[in-house]
């Protein structure tokens, strides 16, 4: 009965906001409308930063602003107005402590809770991703005679007959179209940032310093005025020793993600759910693929980083389709049989099931010693089914060519494992 009370409200006030837009067709205008809902919902949160959701809201109304020129317009005026500065305030504390802030230290110096931090940046990088999409279109220079202009084209703005009189304030539309446009290639570097920020908040990661992943002309270039040119770098440029540290960090965060999947509330989540793009296994892995490739780092590393994190925890449906991704077939087999002799290390030195200590005798000296050599207690699960690694060994095999070095290795651990079950 309340959802109905609910809806009949709702589509009312639709119908009377559609009456109203009948007589004010241009103060009412739909891009109008959306731009100055956006507005307020930020103007909102700047009296009230804790409550992050009137920041998402402005956002999603943002989104709906249709005109390219407009979408930018309020995009940098509220980056100018409400966002730059605390979001510049949180990257130089967490440089400065070099790991996710206490909630004390964000409540002193970027004036949230940690929690609220947390929900700040993720919609940060929102906004900065809907403001490159507006970047990203060719936004033309000629104007047209009303707000309903095509995407890219400068609307002008035309009143009602009624206001021609009326003197006050410049609307917010105004202001808006006539902001300069924004480099680019300045936008994504702020980007890359605050998806760093993201990360490290999102899993409270620790010796990690935001600011230190660039080089000097990246870290120069941080929170300039977005329509300024100042160098950037670039990934010939990038010193060896940033693009190692970038990713180890990425490295990092695809283990976090991955462990995810371990907690209880994500263990509950369905399948369907599971593969969500939202879910942070998949998001995470994706996000520093997508780093990866703007930094010019050897993305196929990430893949083949992502399918141990998952073999790891005994994630091997997962870490198959991932496995599909992989192009160096010959490092990826390599780490794949290091990580199956884990396994079967595990099985036989720490369970010890019967007959165990006779089948180590009857192994070859090479592959006895190699066994129990290897350090188990990396492994965050070491003993899924055997059936798991037989079928894991299967991928080995088919990864290393015959030739390899470590080939022989490999089907010498198969005939282990199929005797083990």
């Amino acid at each position: 009965m309340v959802v109905f009370v609910d809806k009949c409200i709702y589509f009312k006030k639709i119908g009377q906001l559609e009456d109203v837009q009948r007589r004010l067709p241009h103060s009412l205008d739909s891009d109008v409308l959306m731009a100055n809902c956006s507005w307020e919902y930020i103007v909102l949160w700047n009296k009230d930063p804790e409550v992050v959701s009137s920041l998402l809201h402005s956002v999603e109304y943002l989104q709906c602003i249709q005109n390219a020129v407009l979408q930018h317009g309020v995009c940098i005026m509220m980056w100018n107005m409400f966002l730059k500065k605390k979001l510049m305030t949180t990257a130089q504390l967490i440089e400065k402590v070099g790991k996710a802030p206490k909630d004390r230290l964000c409540r002193r110096d970027v004036g949230l809770s940690d929690i609220g931090l947390v929900k700040f940046v993720e919609t940060m990088c929102e906004f900065l991703k809907t403001m490159m999409q507006v970047g990203h279109q060719d936004i033309t220079t000629f104007s047209v005679n009303n707000a309903n202009c095509n995407v890219s084209e400068i609307p002008i703005f035309n009143i009602e007959d009624m206001w021609q009189t009326i003197k006050g304030p410049t609307p917010l539309a105004e202001l808006a179209v006539d902001q300069r446009e924004t480099n680019y290639g300045l936008l994504l570097h702020h980007f890359h940032l605050t998806v760093v920020l993201n990360a490290i908040l999102e899993f409270t990661m620790k010796s990690v310093k935001p600011i230190s992943l660039f080089d000097a002309k990246g870290k120069a270039a941080f929170f300039k005025e977005l329509h300024s040119h100042p160098l950037l770098p670039t990934a010939r440029t990038t010193d060896s020793s940033v693009r190692d540290i970038r990713k180890q960090f990425m490295k990092r965060v695809i283990a976090n993600a991955v462990q995810t999947l371990r907690d209880p509330d994500e263990k509950s989540v369905d399948n369907t759910s599971l593969k969500s793009k939202e879910q942070p296994h998949i998001k995470w892995p994706s996000l520093m693929q997508t780093l990866a490739e703007d930094f010019g780092l050897d993305q196929d590393e990430l893949t083949r980083h992502h399918v141990l994190e998952l073999y790891s925890i005994a994630e091997d449906k997962l870490a198959e389709e991932i496995l599909l991704a992989v192009s160096d077939n010959a490092v990826m087999g390599s780490q794949l049989l290091l990580l199956a002799g884990q396994r079967v290390a595990h099985f036989m030195l720490k369970c010890d099931p019967p007959g165990c200590t006779e089948m180590l005798a009857n192994m070859s000296p090479t592959l006895s010693t190699w066994i129990r050599q290897l350090d188990f207690s990396t492994l965050h699960c070491a003993n899924p089914p055997l059936s798991d690694t037989a079928t894991l060994m299967g991928h080995v095999v088919n990864q290393l060519a015959e030739g390899h070095s470590e080939y022989n290795l490999a089907i010498a651990l198969v005939e282990v494992v199929q005797g083990l079950m």
